[in-house]
């Protein structure tokens, strides 16, 4: 596959991400104490997912770090997701050998997507969807895979400057319902 470009549009992108997910984990750190312990156990579970990939129906790639970041997140909140993207993007880094720019994007993108399921979340527990929390997880699961695939599509769009989002999309079908039944699991 060809490398992606890392200037232009995607240079851009990677910054104005940077930003956010370091506000975005300000506000996650400023929630109170934390238990240290259980966070360094995320971020090395998280880490060592990328070594576990297998190939699912329909030809995509399967990871347990978005059954991770899932667990993470309603287990721990805000602090939780960091902890996460943390280690996704290490480990990411380490199997990839990506450098620090798509690395610092992947944790960028997992920190961002991470807090827009947590908001998807708690608004679907807020306005007690029916089913309770165990709905509001399986959607959260579902929106956490579409807002994720988006991302990737994007970033990818940008680096190689066309879209080129067409086969992720049409894999959807196959992706979704194991991260709703992945966010069954973590609920």
């Amino acid at each position: 596959p060809s490398a992606l470009n890392h200037r232009g549009p995607f240079a851009v992108y990677v910054a104005l991400t940077s930003i956010v997910s370091a506000g975005l984990a300000a506000v996650a750190l400023s929630q109170g104490p934390a238990n240290w312990l259980a966070l360094a156990f995320v971020v090395a579970c998280a880490a060592s997912t990328f070594y576990i990939v297998e190939v699912v129906p329909g030809g995509s790639l399967w990871s347990p770090d978005d059954f991770l970041m899932l667990a993470a997140m309603f287990i721990l909140g805000p602090i939780g997701v960091l902890a996460a993207a943390i280690g996704q993007g290490l480990g990411f880094g380490l199997r990839r050998r990506s450098g620090v720019v798509r690395s610092t994007e992947a944790v960028s993108s997992a920190i961002v997507d991470g807090m827009l399921a947590w908001t998807v979340y708690r608004g679907l527990v807020t306005i007690h969807v029916p089913g309770g929390e165990f709905a509001a997880g399986v959607l959260t699961g579902a929106a956490y895979e579409t807002v994720t695939l988006l991302h990737v599509i994007g970033v990818a769009s940008l680096g190689k400057r066309q879209f080129v989002g067409w086969g992720w999309l049409s894999e959807l079908k196959f992706t979704a319902p194991f991260a709703m039944a992945y966010a069954w699991a973590a609920v």
